[in-house]
């Protein structure tokens, strides 16, 4: 969601628009990229990391197609780059390899200063550029000698599709892991308080965020103004459930920056490990933050506080019901149709 409009930029720059470009990937997005964004490269190389991971034949595999063409150049959209970012730098023949000097977020100190060795060139992103979407609009400008254009992720709609009728709301329960996800008795509250409001609710997620949704909804007095996509709608559906919402509710996601890309308001409910670089959009109507501010923020999920691994991160097991009540009265206020 942060890095796609940046590949428009450069399939449509003056540079590369000559290029044949080939995009490597989670193969997580291939739907997605399939559904809003497939003009965007010549050929797609895409990784199951789960089966990547299974035996030594799959890692052969991947590393004999990205190895087995020359490119002009490598283009690395990873602030934070990773072991398997730095495997694909290595292995890939390019005369330039072009990254960002990142912050050793994913990747030992010492095992970066060897990688670093992999790139032909790197643009330093300022300090004073935190957020994500921002950090790819800086390295998009300095990489095409011309300033971006875009200031905030955005995704147009080919078409118009109804996945299902009628005023609905889109909630999303999981955050990436349960320690970064509302207590489960806090989104029971969120989803009373909306079903009583008289809301219809779409869940929506991962099948690993069933379980969860069963919990929150089974036996349910309102079962009748529920809909659980979980787990059974596709991800390329997603724009469209989220676009002809009202708004949606949401832990930090990437649902939460497919709601901002479509311009829809959305309530967040946040914790701290990395506010400024994935949450904070600074000023945006649409977006209503529901957090508890910490001096500790921004420490990259490293908590000195969480002595159990099992636990929720104190930033979001700190968010109280009034608070949240608040930020929902905020959003209901609005009357969205």
């Amino acid at each position: 969601m942060l890095f796609r409009n940046f590949l428009m930029e450069v399939r449509d720059s003056a540079k590369y628009r000559d290029y044949k470009i080939t995009l490597i990937g989670n193969s997580l997005c291939r739907d997605l990229y399939n559904e809003l964004d497939s003009t965007l490269a010549d050929e797609t190389i895409w990784l199951d990391f789960k089966k990547y991971f299974e035996s030594f034949q799959n890692k052969k595999l991947f590393i004999d197609k990205i190895s087995s063409k020359r490119y002009s150049e490598l283009i690395t959209f990873h602030f934070s780059r990773t072991p398997f970012t730095e495997l694909v730098a290595f292995i890939i023949s390019a005369k330039r390899k072009i990254g960002m000097n990142d912050d050793a977020s994913f990747i030992n100190p010492s095992l970066k200063k060897i990688t670093d060795k992999f790139y032909t060139e790197f643009f330093r992103v300022p300090d004073l550029i935190l957020h994500e979407f921002q950090k790819n609009a800086y390295f998009t400008s300095q990489l095409l000698s011309v300033e971006s254009s875009i200031s905030q992720p955005c995704i147009s709609l080919k078409q118009q599709r109804e996945i299902i009728g009628g005023d609905y709301l889109v909630v999303a329960v999981g955050a990436g892991s349960s320690q970064r996800q509302l207590p489960l008795d806090k989104m029971k509250f969120v989803i009373d308080y909306l079903l009583n409001r008289g809301e219809k609710i779409c869940f929506v997620g991962t099948v690993s965020e069933k379980l969860l949704v069963n919990v929150l909804t089974k036996d349910h007095p309102k079962i009748a103004q529920i809909m659980d996509l979980t787990g059974l709608s596709p991800l390329a559906d997603l724009p469209y459930l989220i676009e002809n919402s009202k708004f949606v509710i949401c832990c930090e996601t990437s649902i939460f920056h497919m709601a901002i890309s479509l311009d829809k308001y959305v309530l967040c409910f946040a914790g701290g490990g990395h506010y400024s670089r994935f949450v904070d959009y600074g000023k945006n109507e649409k977006i209503i933050i529901c957090n508890e501010a910490l001096p500790c923020y921004n420490c990259n999920w490293v908590c000195i506080f969480k002595d159990d691994a099992k636990k929720t991160y104190p930033c979001i097991s700190a968010l109280q019901t009034d608070m949240i009540s608040s930020r929902l009265e905020q959003i209901l206020s609005l009357n969205l149709k």
